[in-house]
């Protein structure tokens, strides 16, 4: 029997005997980290961390107002301006399309004697065309048996965006920006933070979500009154955030002395302020951002994550523990489901109602689900990392994008319930991670011999070629984990872990799981090389710990 004992941020491995329905003999504490294995890898690249906090303002300054609008006129001037010296050029994307070929022989052209013949036919006629193909296998759940498909590759031209040099964009517009801001009695400095929020974030982010065939065309049109201050513009002098507006005669002031946000960020230093308009010359968001520098991480072990609908699985791979553990976070899912709903019926409810009430309604519904979210994904990457801090690990993540799984309506909205963006988002802010890992052919590729070959088929994966038998997210796992290091695992002990346990994690008491074998009856079928566990949590007192003989009075 094996426990993971969660101490505070630290994670350890205990092996134990069950005797007389408790626990008792000997406990045989193994900290695997602490054996100094030899390093795994290569030590990470140098980068920052960042952290960001808000400041809520009501201030009736008209100055500030006058500010914002000038900004933003002048923003939409350079983007415009950027815009036009972006150059186009065509390059070849090879793309596919999928055919699958239907049980039924009787089609309006003809009628096939067997599924073996009119797949023959599919593929002749495919080659007589002349086109590119690759055929597979697929499971098909309403005539529950295997098809044949044929994927066919085509090329085709896709127009790519190249943006002009940040130092030309910048040597052509600063000296024109300043004469026209000139007439305002605003800083200067707000020209060149205008020309690097234009370039930096605007236009690069535009960029990118065009390549991924999200974004238009046409140019960015900034809507929400922002400003963004560079270094110049902004000072802290004794525990106050002082920002300049007029130079040597109005500034706005704020208190930063007693923020609850201090004691997180007392080895980073401010790098840039955001000042995001909520209600006009009333309501105004600071967004501080902090950042501190990363020292060189060397991992000693490698934590894979598989991101599914109702499951995060994650695969630990030490030197001298490997070990699968499963966090099911369906409940989750349905709160954030039954959310959606409440805000469904309230717009509906109130559609015809004054705006302002409609408002009310929805904000409290989105502080709702934005501290309940929050709260809980931030428990889960709190488990993560504890684990990945106790083995000295990298976590691996794949580089998903929600907006090349979509399909149709339906579909669509169970995809908007999974947040996966903001579980990885957590991770990279507080630890070393790895999500640039492309996750195609994750969960179909064999995790033994390489072969694409598979059928899967629920909760299974089978490979036609070595026969392997295997559970479909521990295969993702081992293909992420792959992609990384030569690894050789074909099975894994099992731990499922409840998000409503993560939710109990605090810094005083200890969590432990108890790890028991769980009933193969209450499962779908799986592989015969996976074990399966079942995480049941014992609160105990650091302070109640006994000693070899056992365990002191669990918490209730």
């Amino acid at each position: 029997m094996y426990i993971l004992l969660y101490f505070g941020y630290s994670l350890y491995v205990l092996e134990c005997q069950a005797q007389g329905g408790g626990i008792v003999g000997s406990l045989s504490l193994e900290v695997a980290p602490h054996r100094s294995p030899k390093p795994m890898g290569s030590k990470c690249k140098r980068s920052t961390w960042a952290r960001s906090y808000s400041i809520y303002i009501n201030t009736d300054e008209s100055v500030l107002w006058d500010l914002v609008t000038r900004y933003m006129w002048l923003l939409q001037y350079t983007i415009n301006y950027i815009s036009a010296k972006v150059q186009w050029s065509e390059e070849l994307v090879e793309n596919y399309y999928t055919i699958v070929v239907t049980p039924e022989l009787r089609t309006e052209y003809k009628e096939y004697k067997s599924y073996k013949e009119k797949v023959e036919s599919t593929r002749n006629c495919l080659e007589i065309q002349g086109k590119k193909y690759k055929e597979f296998k697929y499971w098909d759940k309403k005539h529950k048996r295997l098809l044949t498909g044929f994927r066919v590759y085509y090329t085709a031209k896709r127009s790519i965006p190249k943006l002009p040099k940040y130092k030309a964009i910048y040597n052509e517009l600063r000296q024109k920006l300043l004469r026209m801001w000139g007439n305002t009695p605003y800083a200067a400095h707000y020209v060149d933070s205008v020309i690097q929020y234009a370039y930096n974030t605007v236009m690069k982010s535009w960029k990118e979500i065009y390549e991924l065939g999200i974004a238009p065309r046409r140019k960015p049109v900034m809507k929400r009154r922002t400003i963004y201050l560079k270094n110049t513009l902004f000072r802290v002098r004794n525990g106050e955030l002082v920002i300049t507006l007029i130079p040597r005669r109005r500034y706005l002031k704020t208190q930063l002395k007693d923020q609850w946000f201090l004691e997180r960020v007392k080895d980073y230093r401010l790098g840039a302020v955001i000042i995001k308009e909520l209600e006009p010359r009333k309501k105004y968001r600071i967004i501080l951002q902090y950042t501190k520098e990363r020292g060189e991480f060397r991992p000693k072990a490698y934590i894979s994550i598989d991101l599914n609908m109702d499951t995060i699985d994650l695969l630990l791979y030490a030197p001298t523990t490997i070990l699968w553990i499963t966090i099911d976070w369906s409940e989750l899912i349905k709160w954030i489901r039954k959310n959606h709903r409440k805000r469904s019926r309230a717009q509906r409810k109130l559609a015809h109602a004054k705006r302002k009430n409609l408002r009310r309604a929805l904000r409290e519904l989105s502080i709702e689900y934005h501290n309940v979210t929050r709260d809980t994904i931030r428990k889960i990457t709190n488990y993560i990392i504890a684990i990945a801090k106790t083995y000295n690990a990298i976590i691996l993540c794949e580089d998903l994008k929600k907006q090349q799984m979509y399909r149709n309506k339906e579909w669509n909205k169970k995809l908007s319930y999974r947040l996966w963006k903001l579980l990885v988002q957590e991770l990279k802010a507080h630890w070393y991670v790895d999500d640039k890992i492309d996750p195609k052919n994750t969960t179909r590729k064999c995790s033994q011999c390489g072969s694409k070959e598979t059928i899967v088929q629920g909760l299974t994966v089978r490979c036609t070629e070595c026969g392997l038998e295997i559970n479909r997210q521990l295969n993702a796992c081992i293909n992420i984990l792959k992609k990384r290091v030569d690894a050789k695992i074909t099975m894994a002990p099992r731990t499922v872990v409840n998000v409503a346990d993560l939710l109990l994690f605090a810094p005083g008491p200890a969590l432990c799981f108890l790890l028991r074998p769980l009933d193969p009856t209450n499962w779908p079928a799986r592989g015969p090389l996976d074990t399966l566990y079942s995480a049941v949590p014992v609160y105990i007192d650091v302070g109640s710990w006994v000693g070899p003989g056992g365990w002191g009075p669990a918490r209730p």
